[in-house]
């Protein structure tokens, strides 16, 4: 994540109006008319678009404990737990 100088009036006013962009992003959802397991679900799905693969983890892993899970009973682990390799088409 790049890091915002402060200091820097340009930067400064660009982290402003990224803010108010951000404000009226939320405006349009709200008004849309979502309901506490939507707005998790957004903020999840918004989170898997992060670049930072860490924040990713740390954010989505939160949320998977707030989130109605659908299909609980058939949650499995994608690895195998076998070390063969796998050719994949």
């Amino acid at each position: 994540m790049k890091k915002i100088n402060l200091d820097n009036p340009a930067e400064v006013k660009k982290l402003v109006e990224n803010r108010n962009t951000a404000r009226k992003i939320v405006k349009d959802i709200l008004d849309f008319g979502t309901d506490e397991q939507m707005k998790l679900d957004i903020i999840y799905f918004l989170a898997l678009n992060l670049e930072d693969n860490e924040i990713i983890k740390n954010l989505t892993a939160e949320l998977k404990k707030y989130r109605v899970s659908i299909n609980k009973d058939k949650e499995t682990d994608n690895n195998d737990k076998d070390d063969k390799p796998k050719l994949i088409l």
